[in-house]
């Protein structure tokens, strides 16, 4: 992340406990704070203050969650891009009014996707889009359940939220699920093309 923001031509400072981390991070040119990044002294002295853009990036799920609440309530002016271990999670970060949320594994399972479409003969453009209509999907529904998912209760007793994912998803699965299969059929009639056109350039031979 360092690297990245630098290269925009922002200063970045890290946070982090693991010593050895931040000593290799050092003999590049890193900037850098050890210990705790929940403790307030800590923060403090990293120039919470003054900072713009706090990236929490940490392993632990409360000690994010805690992380966001403290510089959301203390200071206001601090935009917070926070990562989520899931998808309840990303919601409990929602509620705190965090609205820029990263899901930790979400990417990921969206470039194995599309790579299991490529593995079954979808090219990489059509597969690219297949992913595309999902993502905007999946999105779009976290945010029209999130003010529904209450944090405070076990997600077995979320009625109102449990409901509203299932009406969303009777209502938008099918045009999705359309949508998808719209795009693997052109994928098919464009192989047989394919094909045909190369079979009769070899019959005339």
């Amino acid at each position: 992340m360092d690297r990245i923001l630098k290269i925009g031509g922002y200063r970045a400072t890290v946070i982090d406990h693991n010593y050895q981390h931040l000593e290799a991070m050092a003999s590049i040119g890193v900037h850098y704070f050890y210990g705790d990044a929940t403790r307030p002294d800590l923060l403090n002295s990293a120039g919470i203050d003054k900072a713009k853009l706090l990236v929490i990036a940490l392993d632990d799920k409360e000690q994010i969650t805690t992380l966001t609440q403290y510089v959301l309530q203390n200071y206001p002016h601090v935009h917070v891009l926070a990562r989520a271990i899931d998808r309840h999670h990303v919601y409990q970060l929602w509620a705190l009014g965090c609205r820029d949320i990263i899901r930790e594994t979400y990417d990921s399972s969206l470039r194995i996707g599309r790579a299991a479409y490529e593995a079954l003969g979808i090219n990489s453009e059509q597969a690219a889009d297949i992913i595309s209509k999902f993502d905007t999907y999946d999105k779009k529904m976290m945010r029209v359940t999130a003010e529904a998912f209450d944090a405070s209760l076990p997600f077995q007793d979320n009625d109102e939220y449990v409901k509203l994912v299932k009406d969303y998803m009777q209502q938008y699965a099918p045009e999705l699920k359309e949508s998808v299969a719209s795009i693997i059929n052109t994928e098919k009639q464009s192989g047989t093309s394919d094909k045909d056109t190369y079979a009769d350039s070899t019959d005339k031979h």
